[in-house]
């Protein structure tokens, strides 16, 4: 008879009083790959998120316990999920916490039978009340989204630890079924006009900083990043995130060959939306060049079979939480660096720029608003239908109406000026 297993999260303060959080079992030890994950992609934010991650993770750990799927360490050595695992998984990160414990019983009691109808077991169990049973969309939505995360994270694990070219390869796409279709049932959240959500940062700014991390600019007071090799990656880094707007996981999947040098455009094959070709600056270009030949080409070939073009001193693939943490000792390390500069700021920033550079071309020349949405979509991955790029269409347009309105208020307040009548006369 399998026992049902429980796992909790455990907060503590470390010796620096830093709040923190680990996932443990029943017996109170810690899961290795969850805890390592939510640390890496979850140090720099904060330690309530943290624990809502890890507690997400725990939910995942007890559908994987109770359905008999592959363990952690599994997922971290080869083996992927299955579609219909990845189908189970979802439902069940919709669930409540009560409604999961009820369905994990559910499993155990089929587990004891040989044959038996799933459907007849569970409808005995179920709350009658059957709103009871599901956690809100926005919940539902974060948990899901943090456990395709942790499991795109084995998948590089074990992508990493596999030499074979074709192997990785094969593992990489059986490994994306899954994941693919498990945010592809992730809820649909109305997230309101979220204007103020869409705001970016100056251009002097992005330009200000992109100095500061020149390579060339190595002195400690103003280049956070110590040696050669980060000032490069790094550097490189903020150029195509500034340049592109692409997200953060597209970025960090980037490889080598997806890049093209001569013609200036890289290739974003994997995206949680669309795959597409972007242009990049010569100076950017030849940041890569400069990173590739100088910094990624001298480490051994067996450390970079992956391929990827981000990477640490040591050729590992660059994970999202070292991502976050570069833009922490950018806010941190840079004066005059706004705090909510994040991987996605540069995102908005480009949509901002795209949007005063349409209003700048002349009359003849500017699309309509139809093919400037679909310039937009196509540039930022987002699918012809996708409403994101009207909202941030909407947000240049609030801003310009306020600085017109702005002027209409300055020029009701302004003095009148008053003529001489002999002088006019």
């Amino acid at each position: 008879e399998r026992k049902q297993v429980h796992f909790k999260i455990r907060t503590f303060i470390d010796g620096s009083g830093n709040e923190l959080s680990v996932l443990v079992d029943e017996n109170n030890h810690p899961l290795f790959w969850p805890n390592v994950f939510a640390t890496m992609e979850f140090r720099s934010k904060s330690p309530k998120t943290l624990s809502a991650a890890l507690r997400a993770l725990g939910m995942f750990e007890l559908c994987r316990e109770s359905k008999e799927l592959p363990s952690s360490n599994d997922l971290a050595s080869g083996t992927t999920l299955s579609i219909h695992d990845a189908e189970a998984l979802a439902m069940f990160l919709q669930l409540t916490r009560p409604a999961q414990d009820e369905e994990a019983l559910t499993y155990a009691a089929i587990s004891k039978r040989k044959v038996v109808r799933l459907e007849s077991v569970r409808k005995s169990n179920t709350n009658k009340n059957n709103s009871k049973r599901y956690a809100g969309k926005l919940e539902a939505a974060n948990r899901i989204r943090w456990v395709a995360k942790y499991l795109e994270y084995l998948r590089d694990r074990s992508i990493s630890v596999t030499s074979n070219r074709a192997e990785q390869q094969n593992l990489e796409r059986k490994a994306n079924v899954a994941i693919k279709r498990l945010r592809r049932l992730t809820p649909r959240v109305s997230t309101g006009t979220g204007d103020e959500s869409l705001v970016g940062i100056d251009d002097d700014i992005i330009r200000h900083i992109g100095d500061t991390l020149n390579p060339l600019n190595t002195s400690p007071q103003n280049n956070p990043f110590g040696s050669d090799f980060l000032r490069a990656r790094n550097h490189l880094i903020w150029s195509i995130l500034a340049e592109t707007g692409m997200r953060r996981e597209e970025m960090v999947k980037l490889k080598v060959d997806d890049v093209d040098y001569s013609t200036h455009r890289i290739r974003i094959r994997e995206s949680k939306t669309l795959p597409r070709t972007v242009p990049i600056s010569d100076k950017t270009a030849q940041a890569f060049h400069n990173f590739i030949m100088n910094h990624w080409s001298k480490l051994q070939a067996k450390a970079t079979a992956h391929g990827r073009l981000f990477i640490g001193e040591n050729g590992s693939p660059l994970q999202n939480g070292t991502v976050n943490l570069v833009f922490s000792r950018i806010r941190e390390g840079i004066a005059d660096v706004p705090q909510n500069l994040t991987p996605h700021t540069l995102r908005r920033s480009w949509n901002e720029r795209y949007s005063a550079r349409i209003d700048a071309l002349p009359t003849q020349q500017r699309p309509s608003e139809s093919e400037e949405l679909q310039i937009r979509n196509r540039l930022m991955g987002w699918s012809d239908r996708s409403q994101m790029g009207a909202r941030y269409a909407k947000r240049h347009i609030q801003r310009k109406a306020d600085s017109i309105a702005e002027d209409l208020a300055n020029t009701l307040a302004a003095p009148e000026v008053k003529t001489d009548d002999k002088q006019s006369s």
